[in-house]
């Protein structure tokens, strides 16, 4: 994605109730109308910001991010249209997010690795970019109450480079220095949050 003048004008003239009905004709079924699927490895959707969601469905369509089932839903989708569905999507709030809740409890390590990250390995704080109102760039996701199953999925397939949709390489090369134990409870302190 470019995030020119355009791009984010399109964003943010995007219509909501458009993007409501392609829900409902494309997304409910995984995805729920209220952007909180009750399988774990799906994706929630509620609680992600509009560009977020544009970014991946787009990726989705150009091939930059593979998936069975996202790959020829969006195949068929002009930018409009994805702006539409990321414009609804985006709105939705998720119920559980409360940045005052405490995570569960992963050990002193990775809670250092959350707010720290670690120089050592050029690891940059997680919560630098998936804390609740981060200074991230614009299409990250938010992490808090997203399924832990997920998040350890994407944590993995970005690591192995099989997930190359990140932009700069952010994700892979941050990833990829992780051990599976970190992977493991990272996953668990944000899917807990």
């Amino acid at each position: 994605v470019s995030w020119t003048q355009a791009t984010l004008d399109e964003l943010y003239q995007a219509q909501r109730k458009d993007g409501e009905a392609l829900a409902q004709e494309r997304c409910i079924a995984c995805h729920t109308v209220e952007g909180n699927t009750p399988d774990p490895t799906i994706p929630r959707n509620a609680g992600q910001s509009r560009f977020a969601i544009y970014k991946q469905l787009l990726d989705f369509k150009s091939g930059a991010r593979r998936n069975d089932t996202m790959t020829p839903l969006v195949a068929d989708l002009d930018d409009q249209a994805i702006a539409n569905l990321a414009a609804y999507y985006g709105q939705l709030v998720r119920g559980a997010i409360d940045p005052e809740r405490g995570a569960p409890f992963v050990g002193a390590e990775i809670e250092n690795l959350v707010r720290n990250g670690d120089i050592a390995r050029n690891l940059p704080p997680c919560g630098a970019c998936h804390a609740i109102r981060a200074g991230g760039p614009i299409e990250t996701p938010t992490l808090t109450s997203q399924y832990s199953q997920y998040i350890e999925a994407q944590l993995k397939a970005f690591a192995s480079g099989e997930r190359h949709n990140d932009i700069y390489h952010r994700m892979r090369s941050v990833a990829s220095k992780l051990t599976l134990r970190e992977i493991q409870l990272l996953a668990i302190y944000y899917g807990g949050k």
